[in-house]
């Protein structure tokens, strides 16, 4: 099982649960105010997080060595993040609200893609 965490240092962190083989836990550093939150998509792929300013950064794990590739098979059995492998800066978007306004809560649902912001002026997106 895999945590994602945002905070005030401006980066998301990426820890597991329990000790795994292969993990290393990771410090994401794309943002430039507080990340509200960090949501994984339903595949795993992707990492989602949203910060004050209303900044939307889409992170994306790549395998450097496929799991069908593996010589001995193990590769595959292990988790997505146990897996050598890098994260790539996919995609960065802002949420058009005033300047005098930050995000102040978000949620996202991965089935349906969706991800909802609220505002300190009481707008919600």
């Amino acid at each position: 099982l895999f945590l994602a965490t945002s905070s005030k240092d401006m980066t998301v962190r990426l820890l597991s649960v329990d000790p795994m083989d292969g993990f290393t836990p990771v410090a994401l550093a794309e943002h430039r105010s507080h990340v509200r939150g960090a949501f994984f998509s339903a595949d795993s792929h992707y990492l989602f997080s949203l910060a004050r300013s209303g900044a939307l950064v889409s992170l994306y794990y790549e395998e450097t060595e496929p799991a069908a590739a593996a010589d001995d098979g193990s590769s595959a059995a292990r988790p997505l993040y146990c897996r050598p492998g890098t994260w790539e800066l996919k995609a960065k978007a802002r949420c058009n609200q005033p300047t005098t306004q930050f995000v102040t809560r978000c949620a996202y649902d991965a089935g349906s893609k969706l991800l909802a912001a609220g505002f300190s002026g009481g707008i919600f997106m």
